[in-house]
């Protein structure tokens, strides 16, 4: 199975959004990766600069999370009565 329908299914069963999970799946596998990049690195200023580089990377995350959650609820969004 792939990753995106196994993600599908998982969010079908939970009754969530699929967008969200692909968002949160991101965020952790970014999460790992510079877990490990630290781990290997000796260097604190590299540890430094890879806290600072994921604190960008989520803060962009976040801030495109807001615009999908505007352009699915905010009030350009018509309602259905």
């Amino acid at each position: 199975m792939k990753t995106n329908d196994l993600i599908r299914s998982i969010a079908f069963t939970l009754g969530n959004d699929e967008r969200r999970s692909f968002l949160t799946m991101t965020k952790a596998c970014y999460s790992m990766l510079q877990q490990k990049k630290a781990r290997e690195s000796g260097n604190s200023l590299v540890k430094l600069a890879l806290q600072m580089q994921s604190q960008w990377f989520f803060f962009k995350i976040w801030v495109y999370s807001l615009y999908l959650w505007l352009t699915w609820t905010g009030p350009s969004r018509k309602m259905v009565a």
